[in-house]
């Protein structure tokens, strides 16, 4: 028998680039006005108490792509710092033009600065909050998750409680997704919770395909998506 393989890499260009197709008619102004918030929100970083490394825009435009997708009703993300993801993920679902949206974010570290005004989904944050709090708090307030943002490492009780938001079709964007970075730890953890094994990873968007949408810099945003969630069509 022969098999057709596909590369890894294979996978996140076809992937990838399908999703910036699909928002091809509009996304050259919705990235100007990402980046246009990503300058703003960088004034705010001497008012981190704990300062560490924001995501690139080759990141935000993974995230702004994938919450316009996938995050029908609900985003959480673990790891807010300034705001740049935040903003990215918000952006996107509000271009989805969701009803009833929310971003649910929290930092374990720093405070909350950013303005939440410009992205006509609800932001709610969480200020020196941990993941596992912060988890529980969405739980309270009976969401399911569609897509989860991970720039923090998990703990136990985390896999838990992102089992219990998730739904069949929950997307996870993991952030320092190479090497042995925290990426990859909380993918393969992730790979050992029932509620995640079958999800198939998906590498960071090639910089070939950033580049092509004007975007300098690269990602290493890696995904876990449900299989449930790939259709092969007649075109």
């Amino acid at each position: 028998m022969t098999n057709i393989d596909l590369s890894a890499h294979d996978l996140a260009e076809i992937v990838w680039r399908r999703w910036a197709m699909e928002f091809s008619w509009d996304l050259p102004d919705r990235l100007r006005r990402l980046a246009e918030l990503g300058a703003r929100l960088d004034r705010d970083l001497a008012r981190m108490a704990v300062q560490a490394g924001s995501v690139s825009f080759g990141t935000a435009v993974g995230l702004y792509l994938l919450a316009r997708k996938f995050a029908r009703v609900t985003a959480f993300e673990v790891g807010t710092y300034i705001g740049r993801s935040t903003a990215a993920i918000a952006l996107g679902m509000g271009d989805a033009r969701v009803a009833g949206g929310r971003v649910y974010t929290c930092d374990f570290s720093n405070d909350f600065v950013m303005d939440t005004s410009p992205y006509g989904v609800e932001i709610v944050p969480g200020p020196r909050t941990g993941s596992s709090a912060a988890l529980q708090r969405a739980l309270d307030d009976r969401r399911t998750v569609d897509l989860f943002h991970l720039d923090g490492r998990l703990a136990p009780a985390d896999l838990e409680l992102m089992a219990k938001l998730a739904h069949a079709g929950t997307v996870i964007a993991l952030d320092d997704f190479e090497g042995i970075e925290k990426g990859v730890i909380n993918a393969i953890q992730l790979k050992q919770s029932p509620a995640f094994a079958g999800h198939v990873l998906i590498h960071p968007p090639p910089q070939s395909l950033l580049a092509s949408l004007g975007v300098a810099t690269g990602s290493i945003t890696g995904l876990m998506v449900p299989p449930s969630l790939f259709r092969i069509t007649a075109q």
